[in-house]
């Protein structure tokens, strides 16, 4: 996850680019990128599409950029005489965290969705209702819940970058469908995009092509990318 701040920079826009693009306003990014408040997930949503990015990937708090200090300015002449020391002021009472938003509950929900996981079980977890927490603490919980989809998105790629190197990297179902037209030695029909229709024995599939043998003996390989559907005819192939 990055800071809002840092994606924009990265894209190369302006904050009045930003909000040109997204529908927020310069003044709501401003105070998103500073951290004064969370992304509620209405502009959150906006401004993911506008950086072309995954919600999940911007902070729902961001961490203000760093702020470079002026260098201390050089004394001139002679020294000013240090003052007495103020006497330490008496502690200040704790104040009391500040509830849990409304808009922080529904991202939580989710976010939840997109993990598959319950609230119950999340309740379970925490050890109290999601109700009671503070904003603080529902900022923390944002957080954690937006790592673990990136984690999980994460392992999917990673799953996905695999695949294409296995014969049935396209699709599970697909695999056990079209081997089993292939052992019951089945007729396939192919529809093409363009309306085309040819039919075969299927003699053979990867992840990119299907490979068939028409009437006349003669293989023909079909690009997946230009096959609207097809169907296995396999009442077809026991009668013959």
């Amino acid at each position: 996850m990055y800071n809002l701040w840092e994606i924009r920079k990265r894209k190369g826009l302006s904050v009045s680019q930003l909000a040109a693009r997204s529908g927020v306003s310069a003044q709501m990014i401003h105070s998103y990128e500073q951290g004064s408040q969370e992304i509620p997930f209405n502009d959150l949503g906006r401004l993911a599409k506008a950086l072309y990015v995954e919600e999940w990937e911007i902070k729902i708090r961001s961490d203000p950029p760093l702020q470079r200090k002026a260098a201390p300015k050089k004394a001139r002449g002679h020294s000013k005489p240090r003052r007495p020391a103020k006497k330490a002021a008496a502690p200040k009472k704790p104040r009391p965290l500040p509830p849990i938003r409304e808009t922080q509950i529904e991202q939580i929900d989710r976010l939840l969705k997109r993990l598959d996981r319950s609230a119950e079980a999340l309740q379970e977890q925490l050890g109290k209702p999601v109700s009671t927490l503070s904003q603080k603490e529902a900022s923390r919980l944002l957080n954690d819940l937006q790592q673990a989809i990136a984690q999980q998105r994460s392992k999917e790629h990673e799953q996905n970058m695999q695949r294409p190197y296995l014969p049935e990297s396209v699709d599970k179902f697909e695999l056990n469908f079209l081997q089993a037209c292939q052992d019951g030695k089945a007729s396939l029909r192919i529809v093409l995009f363009d309306g085309t229709t040819l039919s075969g024995l299927l003699v053979g599939f990867g992840p990119y092509q299907i490979v068939i043998e028409n009437e006349a003996g003669e293989q023909v390989s079909i690009n997946k990318l230009a096959i609207s559907y097809y169907r296995c005819l396999l009442e077809q192939s026991d009668e013959q």
